[in-house]
């Protein structure tokens, strides 16, 4: 604490890249009187999901059951679910992933970035596991995207997401045109075949995306070559 403000040590409890059983421990003895705790449980999880190991994902489950039920109308309510879909998803448990990518689209008050990127989850989601049943919802999570909806220009990743989400969407209903979404995903992100070396040093999800949609090019595509060989 200095000057009576909270310093990133007074908040490294619930910032814990592992869920080791000290860190653990560590955080189950405040979350429960700690003030704001469904926005701590959730910043807590963001943290846990992007880890390569699974008893991580189980435990952002745990963080954030450990704040309570978190009613939709709370204002933290869709970071809270966006979160427990991820983890939900890392863990296999698909269909609570999607219903939880939808209760954080329809949380009261949700902010346009988290509308933009809840609907890039949850589409990537059902593509990428070929839910079927769900894709029709998904592609209306993106449609309805503010940031698409309004005509505001969306980051080159941001429209790299949309697009790979939408070709890969369209390759499992085997429908014409599939390619050219994904070919028009690596044009709006700037992929060039001589960045193929770079997909070995980003995260699990981000190669895991690069690599599915490239699958939907053209097996001859220059980038398609680049980067089944990287």
């Amino acid at each position: 604490m200095i000057g009576g403000k909270p310093t990133y040590a007074d908040t490294d409890w619930f910032r814990c890249s592992r869920w080791s059983p000290q860190n653990r421990a560590t955080y189950l003895g405040k979350i429960a009187k700690a003030r704001d705790a469904a926005q701590r449980a959730a910043i807590q999880a963001s943290y846990l999901v992007v880890s390569d190991h699974a008893s991580d994902w189980a435990g952002a489950l745990e963080a954030l059951a450990a704040a309570g039920e978190v009613p939709d109308t709370h204002a933290e309510a869709a970071f809270f679910y966006m979160c427990r879909a991820q983890a939900h998803e890392e863990l296999g448990a698909l269909g609570l992933a999607v219903a939880d990518y939808h209760r954080s689209l329809g949380a009261m008050g949700v902010r346009r970035t988290m509308i933009c990127n809840t609907a890039y989850f949850l589409a990537r989601c059902v593509a990428e596991n070929a839910i079927s049943d769900a894709f029709d919802a998904a592609l209306g999570a993106l449609d309805a995207n503010p940031a698409l909806r309004d005509g505001q220009h969306l980051s080159a990743g941001n429209h790299f997401a949309d697009l790979g989400a939408r070709a890969l969407i369209a390759a499992a209903r085997g429908q014409v045109g599939a390619s050219a979404l994904a070919e028009q995903a690596f044009t709006v992100l700037g992929f060039e075949p001589k960045q193929a070396a770079s997909v070995a040093t980003m995260s699990r999800r981000s190669a895991g995306m690069i690599r599915r949609v490239a699958a939907v090019l053209d097996p001859a595509h220059p980038i398609a070559l680049a980067v089944g060989q990287a």
